[in-house]
């Protein structure tokens, strides 16, 4: 969420706890709101949501937002399926089946290091239990 929805090297603006909780809030609000755009644009075309880029869907919400206010209220519908459209058109490999373990490669970290030499994983298959 920081990186992609509000920019890397942007920090919030806020000066007040108070706004500093409405800020983080509407970035939430922002997140939830695309994950739904990607989750209705997979339903629609019968795919998983994990299939497609959270990035490229951020990018799209972005590009067409300026675009959204200047519609008439009867084309509004079409705007939204052209969003869903767009959405669907980058999709990713799914990190279900991920390889690598998981792993920080700075020295002093809590979490174990990266193995130097890469070692096999034990697949679980989720679906027979």
């Amino acid at each position: 969420m920081k990186t992609h929805l509000r920019g890397a090297q942007i920090v919030l603006r806020s000066k007040t706890p108070e706004l500093v909780r409405q800020e983080f809030y509407g970035l939430l609000m922002a997140h939830y709101a695309v994950r739904g755009l990607m989750h209705e644009a997979a339903l629609r075309a019968g795919q998983d949501p994990d299939r497609l880029s959270f990035l490229h869907s951020v990018r799209v919400v972005q590009r067409r937002m300026a675009r959204f206010v200047a519609i008439p209220p009867r084309q509004k519908k079409t705007f939204h399926e052209a969003v869903l459209d767009e959405i669907l058109q980058e999709r990713v490999s799914s990190s279900r089946k991920r390889v690598n373990f998981r792993g920080v490669k700075r020295k002093m970290s809590e979490y174990n290091l990266r193995p130097r030499k890469r070692q096999r994983t034990r697949r679980i298959d989720v679906a027979s239990r």
